[in-house]
């Protein structure tokens, strides 16, 4: 497996989806908020301070509606937290990179004009896509307690054809809720794959998906964020750390009006005996 490639953002418009907490790129609505305090009260607080930012900002007219945004994780006493004796950690990239520019990609200046193409640096002749990071807790004594996985992108088309449009092009395909997990191999073994799928039924995995038939046809109508709850395979690992590979993650390539984004993030919470005690909440919606 190639080395992971570390990359900055396409698009300008796609932002305020990810930039809540996880890092991925862009610019739009919603994913992941990550709230970490000392103090739960204080957490939930804030928690409530970010839905009334979510509430009363000007936003455009949206044909869809998502999921609301809530708190991802409670305790066996029903708390929306989890108190820890440890840390979180946050991972993830970008699944595009402009055509026939070097990596790591980090110029500066609007990338909205981007000729988008995937990034693929798994080796694997299967795969369209594929992107790495890697975790590193510096504890080789920890207890992974929660690992989720988000995936998300501008998806309309599977490729754009009209670079003054935004839903101008190619068919998108119907797998966008399932994306192929690569997870550290155990020992001298090599990296083992699992094929990862969000429910279309479920609003907690499906977080947000746009109307591509919508008409008028606003930006982020053709956006979809993903999530799926991968802690039992982390806790499966003699080790979680090492690299982590998302491949198959689908986006609208080309020259698109407003440009192309897509990319993932995993999020762990892990006990270690030499980390300080906290509270941590995780909140996602749309």
């Amino acid at each position: 497996m190639k080395k992971p490639t570390i990359l900055r953002g396409l698009s300008s418009e796609f932002f305020y989806m990810i930039v809540k907490a996880l890092h991925l790129l862009f610019c739009n609505t919603n994913v992941p908020f990550i709230a970490r305090n000392q103090n739960p009260k204080k957490v939930l607080s804030f928690a409530m301070m970010m839905v009334g930012i979510i509430v009363f900002m000007p936003q455009l007219s949206y044909g869809q509606v998502g999921t609301t945004f809530s708190p991802r994780l409670s305790d066996l006493d029903g708390n929306k937290y989890l108190k820890v004796k440890g840390d979180i950690k946050l991972i993830g990239n970008t699944i595009l990179t402009p055509k026939g520019k070097p990596l790591p990609f980090n110029d500066e200046g609007n990338n909205n004009n981007l000729d988008a193409v995937y990034l693929d640096v798994d080796g694997v002749a299967s795969t369209v896509s594929s992107s790495s990071a890697n975790l590193i807790t510096g504890s080789s004594c920890k207890k992974i307690l929660f690992a989720g996985l988000y995936w998300s992108a501008m998806y309309p088309n599977g490729e754009s054809t009209d670079m003054n449009c935004f839903n101008c092009g190619t068919a998108p395909r119907d797998d966008w809720n399932q994306v192929k997990f690569t997870v550290p191999g155990i020992a001298s073994a090599l990296p083992v794959t699992h094929t990862i799928t969000a429910s279309k039924t479920d609003p907690k995995e499906v977080i947000f998906k746009g109307n591509n038939n919508a008409d008028p046809f606003v930006f982020n109508e053709g956006v979809y964020v993903c999530f799926k709850d991968v802690t039992s395979i982390l806790q499966n690992l003699p080790d979680a750390d090492g690299t982590y590979t998302v491949a198959d993650l689908r986006a609208t390539t080309g020259l698109r009006k407003g440009g192309a984004a897509g990319g993932w993030t995993l999020v762990v919470i892990y006990e270690s005996p030499t980390l300080p005690s906290k509270y941590i909440s995780v909140f996602d919606g749309a």
